[in-house]
């Protein structure tokens, strides 16, 4: 799990965008870069300055409750929305949105669900911390892909 919790990382998007660089798809790289920027900035107000203090599992739940062994690094507070879920959420929705193959589509689907699942078992979230984390993910995934769907139309059109 503490692999998969990783997948909301921004070094996923950095791969991600520098395929598109080397593909030479620089509209698909510039998409994937808006989305990491707008899903940081997004995190980061939702939860500094809207839902702060929100407390973590383990600021709530007794170490004796759980079957850990390590809570050394565990955060306590600045839970919701989840930031590796809706990270996660964005970049493999906007995947999903790029690429018409079922195969894609549902292993982007997975993939994402597979980081919200490892954020509460990590029990460094709450299930309400991955499920917002998963709107505002598949949200700016969704208006980023339509305005470069935009762009890339009227650029085809000119």
């Amino acid at each position: 799990m503490e692999l998969i919790t990783q997948w909301g990382e921004a070094y996923v998007f950095l791969a991600v965008i520098a395929l598109g660089i080397y593909n030479r798809r620089w509209l698909f790289s510039l998409s994937f870069a808006v989305t990491g920027i707008l899903t940081s900035v997004v995190v980061s107000i939702l939860k500094r300055l809207v839902f702060a203090p929100s407390p973590r599992p383990m600021a709530e739940i007794a170490v004796d409750q759980t079957l850990l062994t390590n809570i050394v690094d565990l955060p306590l507070a600045l839970a919701f929305p989840s930031g590796h879920t809706t990270a996660a959420f964005a970049l493999f929705t906007l995947l999903a949105l790029q690429y018409s193959r079922p195969a894609i589509q549902a292993t982007a689907a997975i993939a994402a669900i597979m980081v919200a699942i490892s954020r509460v078992y990590l029990m460094v979230h709450w299930i309400t911390d991955v499920m917002a984390g998963a709107f505002v993910g598949m949200s700016i995934a969704i208006l980023v892909y339509s305005f470069f769907k935009r762009v890339a139309a009227k650029k085809k059109a000119a």
